[in-house]
């Protein structure tokens, strides 16, 4: 990658517009999500200048006397990338970005209903002059084509970002060696306790359970649910201060 970075990458403007009209997320959030994916392939831009291996001590008995021993990285091959729909830039520049600085060759697959950051990440990686070749963006037509891309003998590395389902069902298919990190979001409970300052927790539960129509894997599932454990003493409290918080909240476009 060359030392400047391209213009198409704008985290004030048309990219997060973008991001904030494909995937349902407030413009200002979506502001931030953007900057964090700059920041993401920035790192990532440090490790190609600053990855190493390490040096492992010798020395340390007769058998290894006048002996040195160290680490190099290699690339471990093709890598197969398949994202979820939530946060459709930052995902698979997490997933993408690291692939690239290992010098590994990347076919990633975007959700099918959140497909249009991917393809633009896809265009910067082309203009900062990765080779088209070794780093692909595609969106399969059916489960069928997706499962044979994963289950390639070729693949060397399967990421994936997605529900436990398909993640573990994909894993199962695998060809013997290939290696897999699958990421299936949280499950987050809460525990409020008797002498929690509810004036404060409020905010944060309706928050946490409402933001992003709840599509954060980080975020307090089933708020009204059996995810929020709270003490006798405050529960009616706690519970109706949610109601009229939750009957508060703004809904509409995203971008405004």
């Amino acid at each position: 990658m060359p030392a400047h970075y391209p213009a198409t990458i704008d985290a004030s403007g048309e990219k997060a517009v973008e991001a904030a009209r494909e995937g349902g997320k407030p413009l200002i959030d979506s502001r931030i999500k953007v900057t964090r994916a700059i920041d993401s392939i920035r790192l990532c831009v440090e490790c190609l200048r600053n990855g190493a291996g390490e040096v492992i001590p010798m020395e340390l008995n007769a058998a290894s006397a006048g002996k040195q021993a160290f680490t190099m990285p290699e690339p471990i091959g093709v890598v197969v990338a398949v994202s979820a729909f939530n946060h459709p830039l930052n995902l698979i520049a997490y997933q993408v970005g690291p692939v690239v600085a290992a010098g590994c060759p990347v076919i990633f697959k975007p959700a099918e209903d959140t497909p249009l950051s991917c393809f633009r990440l896809d265009s910067i990686l082309r203009e900062a002059g990765l080779p088209a070749a070794w780093c692909q963006a595609l969106v399969t037509n059916n489960r069928e084509t997706a499962t044979r891309l994963v289950t390639n003998p070729r693949v060397g590395f399967f990421s994936f970002i997605g529900s436990a389902r398909g993640g573990w069902m994909l894993r199962s298919r695998l060809v013997p060696g290939t290696r897999c990190v699958l990421e299936h979001g949280g499950s987050a409970p809460v525990i409020v306790a008797e002498d929690a300052n509810i004036d404060a927790v409020v905010p944060k539960l309706l928050k946490g359970g409402f933001y992003h129509a709840g599509q954060v894997c980080v975020s307090v599932q089933r708020v009204f649910v059996q995810r929020v454990f709270v003490h006798r003493a405050i529960a009616q409290d706690l519970a109706a201060r949610l109601s009229e918080g939750a009957r508060q909240l703004r809904i509409g476009d995203p971008t405004l």
